[in-house]
């Protein structure tokens, strides 16, 4: 099933994209709803691994991949080989409390206290339940709403409001194999299920 949409400019057409799925919703079929960007690809079976019913909150986020390190002795090795991301990273949870590019402005609904910075989730993929689903676009749309009406825009647009609502609401967190990017050192402990068409920048949040 298609929906025709209005034709938006930058950044509107992607801080829009909460209250397009809550204008949908009812119309898809399915207990679980997924939303996927369009340059994304499917690479290999994806589902088989998911338990929906067991996600918590009914929600299912990815982590980003320009933020997802390697764990144990893979972390010594990816950081000896990348001095540089050390640093960086280590600035970074000084900073901003974790790895991530979070809101950083309090007057935006979008804003997450440093408290509550976990981990930094990928606004290009995300999926749960319907009600979840439906509950999450509606408050989020009602958020970008409020902030544009403020003369606000958040730092990362739709991805900001995404990870403020994570922050806020429990969730089950899936691994970058969901998010791949063939060639990153970080994630090539993994094999992709579903990747990035790697655009550069897009990736990374300063």
């Amino acid at each position: 099933m298609a929906f025709e949409i209005p034709s938006y400019g930058w950044p509107e057409a992607t801080l829009y994209r909460y209250q397009f799925a809550a204008d949908h919703v009812a119309s898809l079929e399915g207990d679980v709803l997924m939303h996927l960007d369009a340059d994304m690809v499917v690479v290999d079976d994806v589902g088989a691994d998911l338990n929906p019913y067991a996600w918590m909150g009914g929600l299912a986020f990815v982590r980003h991949p320009g933020f997802r390190r390697p764990t144990g002795i893979r972390a010594a090795r990816y950081y000896l080989g990348s001095p540089r991301t050390l640093r960086e990273d280590l600035r970074a949870k000084r900073l901003r409390g974790g790895l991530g590019a979070w809101e950083s402005r309090p007057a935006s609904t979008a804003f997450l206290p440093r408290e509550r910075r976990k981990h930094y989730v990928y606004g290009a993929i995300w999926m749960g339940l319907r009600d979840p689903i439906n509950a999450m676009c509606a408050e989020l749309a009602s958020e970008v709403r409020v902030d544009l009406a403020a003369g606000l825009i958040a730092d990362w647009h739709d991805e900001s409001h995404l990870n403020r609502y994570a922050g806020d609401h429990p969730h089950s967190l899936l691994d970058c194999d969901y998010c791949h990017v063939e060639g990153w050192g970080n994630l090539s402990d993994l094999q992709a299920k579903i990747s990035v068409v790697d655009k550069g920048s897009h990736l990374t949040r300063e």
